[in-house]
Formats: C-alpha cells, sequence, structure tokens
C-alpha cells in the first residue's frame, strides 16, 4: 500500500509498505522475466509460472511460502531434463514409472549386472576450471539404495565419480575434475543432490546416473536434473530437445510522491537462497540513470557475507557502512539503511547500528527489489520492504530490526 507524504506524517509512519508474504505482487510494483520459470505452489507441486508473471515459492515439506522469487538468468544444459528415456543407456535400461512426485515424471533406471551401467545425458561441452553448479532430483524407492552419479569427459575416457549408499555416499574419483555437494531430503521420499562442479580438461562431457549395484534390475529412481555455468544452483529449468534459458526475473518502480529526496529509511526482510563465494548481491536499490547515483542495501562485492548500506553519488562513494560480516543463506534477515545529508545508519537483525556523519544525498528516480537495475539478483526470496520519509532515530532503527 502506498501512502502520500504530508506535513503531518509522522516520522513512524511509512508511506510505503510492500508485503510479498501474502503471495500477490503489491500493488504499484512491476515485474519483468523474459521466459517462463518454475516455482513450489502451497501444495508442494512444481508449476511454471508465465512470462512476466512472479513466483511466488512455497517450500515442499513445510508448504510455507517463502516469498517472491528473484533469480539471476541461467541456463539448463541438460537435454531431457525430465525425459529419461530419451537419455542414452550405457548398460541400463530406463523405465517410466506411473504416477509423478513433485509434479514431475519418475523413471527407474535399472542396471544390468554391472555398478557403472547408468542412464546418460546428451553431451555438451564444458570449459576447463569453470566452475558449474546444478543437481539431481531422486527418490529413496529405487530397490538398490544405492546411488552412482558419473561426470564423465567423453574425450578422454575419464570421470569424476560420486556412489554409495544413498545418504552416505562420496567422491570415489576424481580424475575429470573436483565436485562438492549436498544430498538432502526435500520431501518425505525426494532427495536433492546439489553440486558444483570444476572440471579440469575442455571438452565433450556427459552426466551419467545409476543405481551402483551389480545386481541386475536394481534400480534407482530419477525425476530430473540440472546442470549450469555457476558456482550455485538455481531453480529448475524444464528442457526437451536443447538448452533452456530462464531469464532474469526484476521487480521495479519509479519512485513516486511516497519518496522524499531529502532523506529517508528503508527496511527489508529477506532470505539469500544462496551466498556466493564472490558475486554481491542486492537487496534493493534506488537508482537514477546508468546507475551513477544509488542509495542501495546489498552484500559486500568482494566479500559477500558482509551485509551494508551503500551510498554513491555521481559515481563516488559517499558511505560504506557495513552491518555484519558472516550472513548465511537460507535465514531470515532484516536490514535497514537510514540516511540524509552527513548523517546515515545501518541497522541489522541481532547487531547494533553503525553510523556515519560524513556524505551526500543522490538524487534517485527508481527503486528495484532484489536486483540493481536487473544485475546483482538476490537469488533468494523478498518478504518485505518498507519505506520511510525520514531518517529514522538510531534507537528506532534497532527496535525495527528486532
Amino acid at each position: 500500500m502506498v501512502r502520500h507524504i504530508g506535513a503531518t506524517v509522522s516520522q513512524f509512519t511509512p508511506s510505503l509498505n510492500l508485503d510479498f508474504m501474502k503471495g500477490v505482487l503489491p500493488v504499484g510494483l512491476n515485474f519483468t522475466r523474459a521466459t517462463q520459470g518454475t516455482y513450489f505452489d502451497s501444495t508442494g507441486t512444481l508449476q511454471t509460472a508465465p512470462i512476466n508473471t512472479p513466483r511466488f515459492d512455497y517450500d515442499p515439506v513445510s508448504k510455507q511460502l517463502r516469498g517472491l522469487l528473484i533469480e539471476e538468468q541461467r541456463t539448463n544444459f541438460i537435454n531431457f531434463s525430465n525425459t529419461l528415456t530419451s537419455w542414452n543407456q550405457t548398460g541400463a535400461t530406463t523405465t517410466l514409472l506411473s504416477g509423478t512426485s513433485l509434479g514431475l515424471n519418475r523413471y527407474a533406471i535399472a542396471c544390468g549386472g554391472q555398478n557403472w551401467h547408468r542412464a546418460e545425458a546428451p553431451a555438451f561441452n564444458l570449459t576447463s576450471g569453470t566452475a558449474y553448479s546444478g543437481f539431481i532430483l531422486y527418490e529413496n524407492t529405487g530397490n538398490s539404495g544405492r546411488l552412482r552419479f558419473v561426470f564423465r569427459n567423453q574425450d578422454g575416457a575419464i570421470e569424476t565419480v560420486v556412489n554409495g549408499l544413498i545418504g552416505s555416499s562420496s567422491v570415489t574419483n576424481s580424475n575429470a575434475g573436483t565436485i562438492t555437494y549436498t544430498d538432502v531430503f526435500i520431501t518425505p521420499t525426494v532427495r536433492k543432490f546439489t553440486y558444483t562442479y570444476v572440471p579440469n580438461y575442455t571438452g565433450g562431457f556427459r552426466l551419467g546416473i545409476g543405481p551402483d549395484s551389480t545386481t541386475s534390475n536394481e534400480t534407482i529412481v530419477v525425476l530430473a536434473a540440472q546442470f549450469e555455468v555457476g558456482s550455485f544452483a538455481t531453480s529448475y529449468i524444464p528442457t526437451t530437445t536443447a538448452a533452456v534459458t530462464r531469464s532474469a526475473d526484476m521487480c521495479f518502480t519509479n519512485l513516486g510522491s511516497w519518496y522524499n529526496q531529502g532523506e529517508g529509511t528503508m527496511l527489508i526482510e529477506f532470505v539469500r537462497g544462496v551466498v556466493p563465494a564472490t558475486n554481491y548481491q542486492s537487496f534493493f536499490a534506488l537508482l537514477s540513470g546508468s546507475g551513477s547515483n544509488i542509495i542501495a542495501l546489498e552484500s559486500g562485492a568482494a566479500t559477500p557475507s558482509v551485509q551494508r548500506l551503500r551510498v554513491t553519488a555521481s559515481n563516488v562513494d559517499q558511505v560504506i557502512l557495513s552491518a555484519i560480516n558472516n550472513a548465511v543463506a537460507n535465514s531470515i534477515y532484516k536490514l535497514i539503511g537510514s540516511w540524509r545529508v552527513n548523517d546515515f545508519a545501518v541497522g541489522h537483525t541481532g547487531v547494533g547500528v553503525q553510523k556515519a556523519t560524513s556524505g551526500n544525498i543522490p538524487i534517485v528516480t527508481s527503486m528495484y527489489l532484489g536486483s540493481s537495475g536487473g544485475s546483482a539478483s538476490l537469488n533468494g526470496y523478498l518478504r518485505k520492504c518498507v519505506y520511510y520519509p525520514r531518517r529514522l532515530s538510531n534507537s528506532y532503527l534497532q527496535a525495527l530490526t528486532a
């Protein structure tokens, strides 16, 4: 809801109050995404949002709303990501099972008597030293009780392998590059194997999935797979005969009479789906023109675990105030910034207010939520955004983030 600024407005009265936890885009905001995107609905079923439609994503286990999902652009290079009968069969047999899970088809990959038997996705090329990430969605219902995931250099016939009992697998071969991963339940029967893989070669690649069994007809049940460029995985991107790109989400609006160019305070509540090793993330940004003027609540660029207020005028940083330096993924944070000429403060859940007493305020014209003009995406969830047309007292800033 938007309220106009007036002479009688109290410093404690917000002129902009956006609640993303109602499951609808607040009136007055614009949202764009040039492609479809997937999300989990309130029943824990994977759904597809049309072009330019926001994704209000739910936890598939708790069925609780996580907020408005904002992600950067990514491409899934795995063809037939949820049609594993179209994968190459290397000693294995893949069968479409009845029913769905998470709204996805289910496939049983059965070995033919050797533990290396597997289904392999169509090949594509990788670049040595580049970080790739993705996931494999699979069930614990296969009768082998085991898994074998193969990251294979098709040209050199070498591979990196993760195999073993479901829930206690390990890397047993890293000849084709390094891999780190997590493997957790996301529903009572579905597990998500999320990985980051850095190949040590340039050339053809195949992802292989099998039951790691020497007993014929023992199976692993698989739903879908994803393989992206980047140091972390994003939401599922379905594919068929070719790689598919999901465009970036953008939520924004032009500034109206609710905004005070001379001073203000912004409180934002959000969840970071990932805290990357290097790239910075913007939670909220006021911009003008090419971005030479900016007031932002964001992570640090070189130190993304930092969460801070940054004010830049005519490409010159006026203030960079850090609130915390140990942010983690999947936690709910409240971050608040307050500003007027020569008077700045930043507050954060669980810590005191940090202050600065020198700097100018730029003139800005637009507001982006979860990105900075379409870049530096949050890769997480917006929950609330509240703007006050005043530089609030430090004690009140701390109370708002409690």
